[in-house]
């Protein structure tokens, strides 16, 4: 007889396992799921098993339970009232089974089989119904597997096979068998040969790529290019397209996937495309290229380090490759990237900060916005003509105390302009682009033009070559230990905004600035 908890009672309930005839199998499998996730509950030598239950009217329970040669049953209570104790009776199972062989009719041993029974019907609360669900069973030296947990009401059921050898079935939705077909043991099922990862790379035209190089990524891992290239000493297994744009790894048994690199662009492939066990074919999207100059004024600046940051959409497949682009300007001041992805990007350098202490800081000063456009060249021209603007930070809590300084940076951070939106327009297929300063990919949020400097321990900066406009001044400081206290990380912004003038220094002076202390996230 199954109770109902009572006002005030403790929050258990006693579940025992028995067999048809009254007897106890303190072997059964129990597993209770509450919060989604199942675990096992413990049964004592007479099946017996103490459930304790979270405080809490509306209950989510649900209950499985496994027998040797019995029929697999579940129960359930949706916020329903719960029992204090439960019996459940297992009834004997009937045998289903039958053979896992090769595409050759070859028997295959250590198939893992795993059932899900097809059923229209849902048992009401309390009420044990038979569930077939999980792993079954597993093939033996002849391909053969066999499972005494079936009714004798006819039902079907969904199969999934496994084995590390073979093309496993990625769910239960390829197989499905009526118990009839399954009674008679000999129902024979397939499983194909793995396939080793394989297919053909063509470029944005369709035409057959020789000589593209591809990587294989696994998990979490991060793929690493630079300016349009792997690195020289990526350690991921690679191939490389035969003179038909064939390619072809070894046979793979974890999950994977592809980044192709050729000069004719760039692809990948995510593992949903390797899924199926056929061979996939790559097709290239083409590089972009940027190109351009940097002066001072008349003045070429030569072996200037140019950096570019690329923003690709955040939903893109590709989001495993890490992008970065660096080079130098030669003795003319050029610049030049011919293996850029299309994406919005922003173009600066790399400016050093706290480079005295133990953890050394860079900072990357942002010169211009640039959306780089497939198949296209985009030439981008950097004056830093500019002004001089210098000042001293002091740097105070909310609470007016003070902070000594030692070390920091501040950026001068250029206001937003919608003229700058117009600029984003993009030439003819395979034609040039000339943009003279910013442009901007319209619903792609881009870092805000900035320029970075670093304080020295006294809180001067000086900022040269900053273009007129109205900017607003952020710093980022650490201080210095004070009372036995641990070093701080500090930001704090100028809310008032600074206007800078065409080619006039401008000395800010003392600049009290309020900060607060960095979350560490």
């Amino acid at each position: 007889m199954n109770r109902a908890h009572g006002a005030g009672e403790v929050r258990s309930m006693e579940i025992i396992v028995l067999d048809k005839v009254g007897k106890s199998l303190p072997d059964a499998k129990v597993l209770v799921a509450m919060t989604g996730a199942e675990v096992p509950l413990k049964l004592d030598s007479q099946g017996k098993g103490i459930l304790e239950l979270p405080e809490g009217a509306d209950i989510s329970l649900h209950l499985t339970v496994h027998a040797a040669h019995s029929v697999p049953v579940e129960v359930h209570w949706y916020g329903e009232q719960l029992p204090t104790d439960l019996t459940i009776r297992m009834q004997k199972g009937l045998p289903i089974g039958g053979l896992v062989h090769t595409e050759r009719g070859e028997p295959i041993a250590g198939v893992g089989v795993a059932a899900l029974q097809v059923s229209s019907r849902v048992g009401k609360a309390g009420e044990v119904v038979p569930a077939i669900s999980g792993q079954i069973a597993t093939t033996d030296e002849d391909g053969k597997w066999q499972a005494d947990i079936a009714t004798q009401e006819p039902f079907d059921l969904r199969l999934q096979l496994t084995h590390p050898d073979f093309f496993s079935d990625p769910g239960f939705g390829k197989r499905r068998v009526a118990s009839t077909e399954l009674s008679s043991l000999d129902h024979v099922e397939v499983l194909e040969d793995l396939l080793p990862p394989q297919g053909i790379v063509t470029d944005a035209h369709g035409k057959a790529v020789s000589q593209a190089q591809l990587y294989l990524v696994f998990g979490d891992e991060k793929f690493v290019i630079e300016n349009g290239r792997a690195v020289q000493d990526s350690d991921h297994v690679s191939v490389t397209t035969d003179e038909k744009g064939r390619y072809e790894f070894p046979i793979q048994k974890q999950e994977f996937s592809v980044v192709c690199l050729a000069d004719e662009g760039w692809a990948t492939a995510t593992p949903i495309r390797f899924a199926k066990n056929e061979p996939v074919d790559i097709r290239l999207k083409e590089w972009a290229k940027l190109e351009g100059s940097i002066s001072q004024g008349n003045q070429p600046l030569s072996d200037e380090k140019v950096l570019l940051q690329m923003f690709p959409d955040s939903n893109s497949s590709y989001q495993f490759v890490d992008w970065n682009y660096s080079t130098r300007t030669d003795h003319e001041g050029r610049y030049a990237w011919d293996r850029v992805i299309a994406a919005p990007a922003i173009l600066g350098r790399t400016i050093a900060w706290c480079s005295g202490q133990e953890t050394p800081m860079s900072e990357l000063s942002v010169e211009e916005q640039v959306t780089l456009a497939a198949g296209q060249t985009t030439r981008l021209q950097i004056d830093r003509r500019g002004s001089k603007i210098s000042g001293q930070l002091s740097a105070v809590g909310s609470d007016g105390d003070k902070f000594t300084i030692s070390c920091g940076m501040v950026t001068l951070e250029k206001e937003s302009s919608l003229g700058n939106l117009l600029k984003n327009v993009l030439g003819g297929w395979g034609q040039s682009l000339d943009l003279g300063t910013s442009a901007q990919l319209t619903g792609t949020q881009l870092p805000p033009l900035s320029y970075v400097e670093a304080l020295d321990e006294k809180g001067h900066f000086q900022l040269s070559n900053i273009p007129p406009g109205s900017y607003r001044l952020l710093a980022t400081i650490k201080s210095v230990p004070i009372d036995g206290n641990e070093t701080q990380w500090l930001y704090g912004a100028k809310v008032e905004a600074i206007t800078v003038p065409a080619d006039k220094p401008v000395d800010l002076g003392a600049i009290e600035i309020v900060v607060s202390e960095v979350e560490e996230e």
